[in-house]
């Protein structure tokens, strides 16, 4: 099985809801949004899968502002709404957020009797994970490796057995 790194490693949740809120919003306000991350810790938990490593954990914030939004033009609660719908059926590890980490934070400010600014601030916890690359520019453990999306295995079958247990 070959691996290729996507240059997804880190921060496909951000570029993914981005692009969610651009599809959202009219063509003709895309100029206007500008988003950027901040990332605020990593928890380490090193782990070799077999298809690579996991290094641990990254806590960031994405914060997306859109300027000067003609607000005629616009429905902000169904922005909200297409955001918060977006998580729910997009982010698996929301779980990993504690409660108030979790919460979308959303600030608009009045620029005038036509505009607003919206800021949207949306945290998320995303696995680090690398596989071997002998081009790659990690070195952990004597070996090169290059970041990547996290492979998950789905299992293509299980075995169920129910039975009782005799004390």
């Amino acid at each position: 099985m070959s691996h290729h790194s996507d240059n997804q490693g880190i921060g496909r949740m951000h570029k993914a809801i981005t692009v969610a809120v651009l599809q959202f919003l009219p063509s003709n306000l895309h100029h206007l949004v500008e988003s950027w991350m901040q990332p605020s810790s990593i928890a380490l938990a090193a782990k070799d899968t077999g298809a690579g490593i996991e290094l641990g954990w990254m806590t960031y914030t994405t914060t997306i502002r859109i300027e000067n939004v003609p607000f005629k033009l616009i429905d902000t609660a169904s922005l909200f709404a297409q955001v918060s719908a977006w998580l729910i059926e997009h982010d698996n590890e929301r779980t990993r957020l504690g409660s108030d980490e979790s919460q979308i934070l959303i600030d608009t400010e009045k620029v005038d009797d036509d505009t607003i600014d919206i800021d949207i601030d949306v945290m998320f916890c995303e696995l680090i994970s690398m596989v071997g690359d002998a081009s790659g520019s990690i070195d952990f453990d004597g070996q090169r490796y290059t970041l990547t999306t996290p492979i998950f295995r789905v299992a293509d079958s299980i075995d169920i057995t129910v039975g009782t247990t005799d004390d």
